[in-house]
This record gives C-alpha cells, sequence and structure tokens, in this order.
C-alpha cells in the first residue's frame, strides 16, 4: 500500500510540474505576440515625429514608472536588491540588451532593411544555446540542433527576405548580429537572476537600469508626447509592448529552459507577419505561409522533451 501511495504521489507530482511548464509554454508565446505588435506602435510613433531613440525612451520610462507602482504596492519587499553586485544582472538585461539590441536592431534595418535585421535578430535561439550549454550545463542534443536550423530558415521565408531582393550590406549584417546577440542576453541574464529575484522585480529593474541611461532625452521626449497628445497611446505602448510580454516571458523562463524559451519566442516574427497581412494589407506569399508553418513546428518540437 505504502508504494501504491507514492506512486499516485509521484504521478500527481509529475502532472503538476508538467501543467506548470505548459503555462509557461503559454507565457513565452503570448509574450512574443504582444512582442510582435510592436511595429503597429512605431509606425504611428515614427509618423508623429518621434526618433528611434525617442520611441525607445518612451518605453523604458512608462514601464518603469507602473512597474515601480506594481511592485511598491503588491510587492515592496521584491525591490529590495540581495546583495548591490547583483546590479550586473539587470545592466545585463537593461543595457545589453534592452538598449543595446533595439538599437542595434534599427541600425540594421537602416543600414540594409526589415528583413535582413529580422532575419539576423533570430539568430538569438543559436547564440542563447550556446551560452546554456556553457553556463547552465544545458544538454545540446540533435533536437535542438535541428530545431534551430528549422527556425532560422523560417523565419528568412517570413520576413520575405528571399523574394525582397533587399541590399545587403557588411554593416548591416554586423549590427543585425549584434542585435541577435542583444536580444539573447536577456534569457541568459534573466535566468541568473530568476535564482534570486521575482519576474516582476527583473523586470522592473530591466527597466529602471535603461531609464536612467536614457534619461539625457527625458526632457525633449515629455514635451514630444503632451505636444503631440501621445500621453494615452504612451501608456498603451509601454503595457502592451513591454510591461506584459517582459513579465510573460520572465515568468516562463523560470520554469523553462533558456535555449527552449528562446527558440519558443521566434513566434514573433509570425505574429508581425500575420498583423502585416491583416493590418498593412501586406502580400500574402507562399514562402510566407510555409515560414509561418516551420516556425509553428519549431515551437511545437521545442515544447516536447529531447530524446535521450
Amino acid at each position: 500500500m505504502d508504494i501504491e501511495k507514492e506512486n499516485i504521489i509521484e504521478s500527481v507530482s509529475k502532472v503538476n510540474e508538467g501543467s506548470k511548464i505548459n503555462l509557461s509554454y503559454f507565457y513565452i508565446i503570448a509574450a512574443a505576440l504582444l512582442w510582435s505588435t510592436i511595429s503597429i506602435y512605431t509606425k504611428k510613433f515614427t509618423a508623429a515625429g518621434f526618433t528611434e531613440v525617442e520611441i525607445i525612451s518612451i518605453r523604458a520610462y512608462f514601464s518603469t514608472f507602473f512597474l515601480l507602482i506594481y511592485n511598491l504596492l503588491k510587492n515592496k519587499d521584491d525591490l529590495k536588491l540581495k546583495s548591490i553586485w547583483d546590479i550586473k544582472y539587470f545592466i545585463g538585461t537593461g543595457v545589453v540588451s534592452v538598449i543595446f539590441f533595439s538599437w542595434a536592431y534599427i541600425r540594421s534595418i537602416n543600414l540594409s532593411s526589415a528583413g535582413v535585421a529580422a532575419t539576423l535578430l533570430y539568430t538569438a535561439p543559436a547564440i542563447v544555446m550556446m551560452f546554456s550549454v556553457i553556463l547552465f550545463k544545458e544538454r545540446l542534443t540533435w533536437q535542438k540542433i535541428v530545431i534551430v536550423i528549422i527556425t532560422f530558415i523560417g523565419c528568412l521565408l517570413v520576413t520575405g527576405l528571399l523574394e525582397s531582393g533587399a541590399s545587403v550590406s557588411k554593416e548591416g549584417i554586423f549590427f543585425g548580429l549584434c542585435a541577435g546577440f542583444g536580444y539573447a542576453m536577456y534569457s541568459i541574464f534573466s535566468t541568473f537572476a530568476l535564482k534570486k529575484y521575482s519576474s516582476a522585480a527583473i523586470t522592473f529593474y530591466t527597466f529602471l537600469v535603461a531609464t536612467i541611461c536614457l534619461m539625457p532625452f527625458f526632457g525633449s521626449v515629455m514635451k514630444k508626447i503632451f505636444v503631440t497628445g501621445f500621453l494615452p497611446f504612451s501608456i498603451l505602448y509601454a503595457f502592451a509592448v513591454t510591461i506584459l510580454p517582459y513579465t510573460l516571458y520572465t515568468m516562463g523562463l523560470s520554469k523553462t529552459e533558456a535555449s527552449k524559451a528562446s527558440l519558443m519566442a521566434t513566434v514573433e516574427p509570425v505574429g508581425a507577419a500575420l498583423i502585416g497581412i491583416f493590418v498593412f494589407n501586406e502580400d500574402v506569399t507562399f514562402n510566407k505561409i510555409l515560414g509561418i508553418a516551420l516556425v509553428a513546428v519549431s515551437v511545437v518540437l521545442s515544447g516536447r522533451k529531447a530524446a535521450n
């Protein structure tokens, strides 16, 4: 009887653990889909005369403000740094990832094209995988390698790079790879930080550090927001593409391998492609449909346990 009870308890715990992992996958995919809506906001900001740096600054300022209020009301204790040296994690997520990735991504777009930049951005899963093997002792399996290859091909097709005839400069490629590196670093630094901090605290400190670095632009950015009447839109932008997705992604990362999380987040270009089709009336092509299918397959495979 004791053995039977132990087996039942073990089975229940496995089911509970499995449901937690599945929920983590949902958080990551939801975060990626929210990130995919960024083009809707950036197009409107750009049309109103905001520069790339100003758009990044708006994201940081408002996210920090509302995350501070939330943490003070709900998780006040979470705001306490366990050690002053832990700030290195948030310099990693806030500067090396958020600011550097955003800047490099925009530079790559300007020097080449959106398709080139988006494709190179999704070298991130391969970068995360390499760092995860070294730093977190994750297993490097053939399944993971194949999924990375399928994902990259899918992103290549979704972004339309193969059919656009986009010009590719060496500088554009360099900054695109830099963007992929910066994007990957959020998963790496967050994995370290999650050992000591909640997802809400990590998101807050990430954007607090980013805000401090972007403070020289504060006066001019806020003035432009009020002059253009973009205050409500800026608040929506902060919640939709920063606070919610970063919190969800970090929550998902807490129960998922960093390499798997990064692979699942590649549904972002799929979401962006669908927005392009349904919101901006972009053409539907065979390559886009095939790319979406490949990314979907890679996400499903990422959610399964690797074969022993």
